[in-house]
């Protein structure tokens, strides 16, 4: 086993208040289609509170464009103590329907122009734009008395690997050790940083983007979706925002999957001020990017996780690595704040500190790898006042590991956490799933003071 530092168990509610600037009238969200100061961000959040607390099912669907908008809705459904399901407004009604009747979700927050068509009969909660006023459209049928899971922070839905949407339920403390994490990854901090997001808020990576910044005091840039998909435009606002971070001393904060970043690259973005924090992940972390990413950005990190362990488990540094000729294949680091990394080996156990990985007759290193994230958390029962340990886990196992190697580690999963009840509200779908990367390495490199971690091959 191999422990990240502690982490934090505040709320990321909690964080963004702890974190307010005392000038309200400061721009902090931008958008193509307008920005919001402090005081508005929290007024209209608190008009979203109000109206949804009228609504007793904890989750709350949301359909909303990129924008200022969106923000305000994810956190007004927040400060309500209820958990958001993410829906891209360009889903098919088909997977919009399974998710909201999977879900369960009592209303869903839209606005005019972009909500789903009129054939799907779903009570809404309608923005009003750009007064942000919200405006129920019905009053939502009250949901059976149940016990209220107050401590989820989202539902999200992956893509699953039959093709049926399978959702994963992530917890408020969860999602604050992981903005406390990468937090405190950042060497120079200034109110003038500002992160520049341009992922789609119905994946994971999102998350972090979206209140990373709003937690801990500087700006959020939402790139439009035209720019999240043209690198062109892309390099131009990364550019333009990047010239402005340096006249007043901040820096820009990115994180992309490695397609993106070649998109940049092939655009022909030079990084010539230097000020950017780059996050690659979601991709292994290709050979051929290291050096031209290296020059271009001040701090680059490789980051790796699965949606079941909240956003990112791992991290690695690049640009304090050293010589780049060693970083081959790139490792995922060691685990952030608050994270546990798990080995085990062919026959299901613990790989011991300093054991190589046994390579298979396929001349491929191959390991299985089991991934916890420790959470403490709430009871899941409103009456018990303790505390109880959660366990949010994945199988991990490599391709072309043998069946023999993966049904040992599910055995051995499956005794770690056979006392775990789940809530008797949470989604239909499964939250445990098996995914599929490459991994190469020695043990020995997760331990000692001067760890890398394993790799993620191509």
């Amino acid at each position: 086993m191999f422990k990240g530092p502690p982490g934090v168990r505040d709320q990321p509610v909690e964080l963004l208040y702890s974190a307010r600037t005392s000038d309200s009238e400061r721009e902090i969200v931008f958008a193509e289609d307008g920005s919001l100061t402090v005081e508005q961000l929290t007024t209209r959040s608190g008009n979203v509170a109000e109206a949804l607390r009228r609504v007793q099912s904890h989750f709350v669907a949301v359909c909303l464009p990129r924008g200022p908008g969106l923000i305000v809705a994810l956190l007004g459904v927040w400060r309500a103590k209820k958990a958001y399901v993410p829906l891209e407004p360009s889903f098919p009604l088909q997977r919009i329907r399974f998710i909201l009747e999977d879900s369960e979700a009592s209303v869903v927050i839209t606005e005019r122009g972009s909500e789903p068509p009129a054939s799907l009969e779903w009570p809404r909660l309608r923005l009003q734009w750009p007064s942000g006023e919200p405006e129920m459209d019905e009053e939502p049928a009250p949901a059976p008395a149940v016990e209220q899971v107050t401590h989820l922070a989202y539902l999200i839905y992956t893509s699953g690997s039959t093709g049926t949407p399978k959702g994963v339920l992530v917890p408020h403390s969860a999602v604050a050790n992981v903005l406390n994490a990468f937090e405190s990854l950042r060497k120079e901090k200034s109110t003038e940083d500002v992160l520049l997001s341009v992922t789609t808020f119905c994946f994971d990576i999102s998350v972090l983007e979206m209140f990373w910044p709003l937690c801990y005091g500087f700006s959020l840039h939402l790139a439009s979706a035209a720019e999240s998909r043209s690198g062109a435009l892309l390099r131009q606002r990364l550019e333009e925002l990047s010239r402005r971070a340096a006249a007043r001393g901040g820096q820009v904060i990115f994180q992309a999957t490695p397609s993106s970043f070649r998109g940049l690259l092939n655009a022909g973005w030079q990084g010539v001020h230097n000020n950017v924090f780059a996050i690659c992940g979601g991709e292994a972390f290709p050979d051929a990017l290291l050096e031209p990413l290296s020059l271009r950005c001040d701090q680059l990190w490789n980051a790796y996780g699965p949606t079941e362990t909240t956003i990112w488990s791992a991290a690695f540094d690049v640009s304090s690595a050293g010589a780049l000729s060693s970083l081959r294949p790139v490792p995922i680091g060691t685990p952030i704040a608050g994270t546990d990394l798990m080995v085990l080996a062919e026959e299901g156990g613990p790989v011991r500190d300093g054991e190589s990985i046994k390579t298979f007759k396929r001349k491929i290193d191959t390991v299985v790898w089991l991934m916890v994230l420790h959470m403490h958390e709430r009871s899941f029962s409103p009456e018990h006042e303790g505390e109880v340990n959660e366990h949010f886990c994945v199988i991990i196992q490599y391709r072309g590991a043998s069946r023999k190697a993966a049904q040992q580690c599910r055995s051995h999963v499956s005794d770690l956490f056979k006392d775990y009840q789940p809530p008797r509200n949470h989604p239909k779908s499964t939250w445990l799933k098996t995914k599929a990367v490459s991994c190469r390495g020695k043990a020995q490199n997760l331990t000692g003071s001067e760890r890398n971690g394993f790799s993620l091959g191509n």
